[in-house]
């Protein structure tokens, strides 16, 4: 079915809604191929956007929601939680510098308790707070085993 903006959709409807299986192609670029549910992306599925990201996983009321895995364009990627569409609970958020994060997520952002393994080796095993280090944590330097275990303020130990 092709749609008056030029999307397209082919695929199982039901009572005039996309519902089953089913792929949807975006005018701009991108395209979903998976479940739908009254109209709305709904199970697993796979969504190549027009960016050049992809994510793969639970989809639920149109939104990213349960496990996925996102491919970012960049090389950046994250195995884990979502809600909402954001990053949510558990997850491993690899860059492309070769950085890792293995925590947890709110609303997008590394929050909580997490380990985070810097290019060169170097580690931080401890809280964050919208991204940034925050409250007790342990920094491991991997040149010179160097440790600083204590509070974080600011992505900064804490000066006394």
């Amino acid at each position: 079915m092709k749609y008056p903006n030029n999307d397209v959709y082919e695929g199982e409807f039901l009572n005039g809604a996309k519902h089953g299986s089913g792929d949807y192609t975006y005018a701009e670029g991108g395209k979903y191929s998976g479940a739908w549910k009254n109209d709305l992306k709904d199970g697993q599925g796979k969504f190549n956007f027009a960016s050049g990201d992809v994510y793969e996983g639970a989809f639920s009321n149109d939104k990213k929601s349960g496990q996925g895995t996102y491919t970012f364009k960049d090389g950046a990627k994250y195995v884990g939680g979502f809600s909402d569409n954001h990053k949510q609970g558990q997850g491993e958020l690899r860059y492309p510098d070769g950085s890792l994060y293995k925590g947890n997520f709110k609303d997008g952002e590394r929050h909580g308790q997490g380990t985070f393994t810097y290019p060169n080796g170097d580690i931080y095993v401890g809280n964050f707070d919208k991204n940034i280090r925050s409250g007790q944590g342990e920094y491991t330097s991997k040149a010179d085993g160097n440790k600083y275990s204590g509070n974080w303020v600011n992505d900064e130990p804490e000066k006394k």
